[in-house]
C-alpha cells in the first residue's frame, strides 16, 4: 500500500486570515408549483472544500539549503504530483488544527508581498468528508 505525502516539517501551518470552509449539501430542494420548497437528505457524508494561506519565506536562511518556497514547489510537483495525489496537510477543524487526507481541486496562487522576502500561497482543497467535531 502507497503511503500519503505529508505536508513537509520545514513549512509553517496555515495561515487563520483567509481560511474558509464550506461543505457540499448533504440534501436536494424540489420546488413545487405553489408553497414552500420540499427538501430532503440525500445522503450522511459529504465532501468539505476550503481555502487557505501559508507565508512562505521565498530566501533561504543561512544555514538552510532552500527557501520554503522552492520546498513547497519541490513538494507540490514531486510528492502531490502536481495537485494530483491525495496528501496529509494541517488544517483548521472546529477544534483546532489537525492533519488530514485531502487534495487539491486547483493549482496554488502564489504570489510575491511587495517589498518582502515572503511569498504567499493560497490552495483550494477537498476532504472525504466534513469537517466538523466529533459529539461527545
Amino acid at each position: 500500500m502507497a503511503t500519503v505525502p505529508q505536508w513537509p516539517d520545514e513549512l509553517p501551518a496555515p495561515m487563520i486570515d483567509g481560511y474558509s470552509r464550506k461543505a457540499t449539501p448533504t440534501f436536494v430542494r424540489t420546488t413545487m408549483d405553489s408553497g414552500l420548497t420540499r427538501q430532503r437528505r440525500r445522503q450522511v457524508t459529504t465532501s468539505t472544500t476550503f481555502q487557505q494561506k501559508y507565508r512562505l519565506r521565498s530566501i533561504a536562511r543561512a544555514g538552510e539549503a532552500k527557501s520554503q518556497e522552492q520546498v513547497f514547489d519541490e513538494w507540490f510537483e514531486n510528492e502531490a504530483f502536481a495537485g494530483g495525489a491525495w496528501v496529509l496537510m494541517p488544517v483548521y477543524t472546529g477544534q483546532g488544527k489537525a492533519f488530514i487526507q485531502c487534495r487539491f481541486t486547483d493549482t496554488p496562487d502564489i504570489a510575491r508581498i511587495t517589498d518582502s522576502k515572503i511569498t504567499e500561497v493560497t490552495v483550494t482543497l477537498e476532504t472525504f468528508a466534513k469537517l466538523v467535531p466529533p459529539n461527545g
